[in-house]
């Protein structure tokens, strides 16, 4: 929810027309062992350089090419606002793209593929569940979440560490606090400016690795 109003999350694919609506909502394939929700944070994360939380499923769309598209809706966590400048843009996209910027809703919805549009609509009605997304989750849920203690720490292909569950980080000097989000990404480039968090520099350096456990 932007000051002035809702804002959508969209990519333009680089070298595409823009005399076409074909902008889009970052996505990708699901990886072996993901979930949808889970693919989805972390193709957004890689395309756009910034951390969402995924709140709720949007269902799906069948684009004009028979590709399905399967949306959530998701927030951009407090802690990710450097990754987005003072016009909505994103600071450390990926190069597959040439604009990655939010939009107020109505601009949106001009500018979207038009098979996308229809997922604009399913967005929730009820404007505190926007602005308080844990509001709509059953106490049930929140219990059984905060109850796992699996802790797993997946390799991004050239980006950071993926470490999803229950984690402390530990300092130089022996402080500890607990993150409340989850997943969380750990630089491995070296150049982020809010270290030991990723915040998404290594796409504009080409950061490139050996991503494969020897």
């Amino acid at each position: 929810m932007g000051v002035q109003g809702l804002e959508v999350l969209l990519v333009h694919p680089r070298g595409a027309t823009f005399k076409r609506p074909l902008f889009g909502i970052p996505k990708g394939a699901i990886e072996e062992g993901e979930t949808p929700q889970e693919a989805a944070a972390r193709e957004t994360f890689e395309e756009t350089g910034v951390s969402v939380d995924v709140h709720m499923e949007l269902g799906h769309i069948e684009q004009r090419s028979g590709k399905i598209v399967h949306a959530f809706w998701a927030t951009v966590r407090a802690t990710c606002t450097t990754a987005i400048d003072a016009d909505g843009r994103c600071v450390s996209h990926d190069l597959e793209n040439d604009v990655c910027r939010f939009y107020l809703l109505e601009k949106a919805v001009s500018m979207m593929l038009p098979a996308q549009r229809e997922l604009l609509g399913r967005l929730p009605n009820d404007n505190s569940m926007l602005l308080n997304p844990g509001a709509g989750a059953s106490t049930e849920r929140r219990e059984e979440e905060l109850s796992m203690p699996d802790v797993r720490i997946k390799v991004l292909k050239d980006g950071p560490y993926e470490i999803k569950g229950a984690v402390d980080i530990v300092d130089a000097k022996r402080n500890s606090f607990k993150l409340e989000e989850d997943p969380v990404y750990l630089c491995r480039c070296g150049q982020s400016k809010n270290k030991p968090f990723c915040d998404g520099s290594h796409t504009q350096l080409g950061f490139k690795s050996d991503d494969l456990v020897k």
